[in-house]
């Protein structure tokens, strides 16, 4: 079961958008970014986290989203576009590798 999903708004408030620079699955705590005090960590890839609890979690995002997929024609790719806090969690999945917008047309 997943409990909580826990964001900070301020990157929400100064740039209109966020993203998932940290993430913690039960004491597995990772960064996506540079930070030092952290191991930064491919979501995907990680060992630490089980392939089902790692499905679980992106069925959670897939079915608790009402992000629409765009096609950005200056960067010749999908762009999630919708609230700020739902956007960063789908940009999340597309940045470690996963195939958003056949997931998101294969729920309608």
């Amino acid at each position: 079961m997943l409990h909580d999903i826990c964001v900070s708004k301020t990157g929400t408030l100064t740039n209109g958008e966020m993203s998932v620079v940290k993430y913690q699955i039960c004491d597995d705590l990772k960064a996506i970014d540079n930070d030092p005090i952290y191991d930064p960590d491919n979501f995907n890839k990680s060992q630490n986290i089980s392939d089902d609890i790692k499905l679980y979690i992106k069925e959670c995002i897939y079915s608790n989203t009402d992000v629409r997929i765009e096609m950005d024609d200056e960067k010749m790719s999908y762009v999630p576009k919708g609230e700020p806090i739902e956007v960063g969690l789908v940009k999340f999945l597309l940045e470690n590798g996963e195939n958003v917008p056949e997931m998101l047309i294969s729920r309608n």
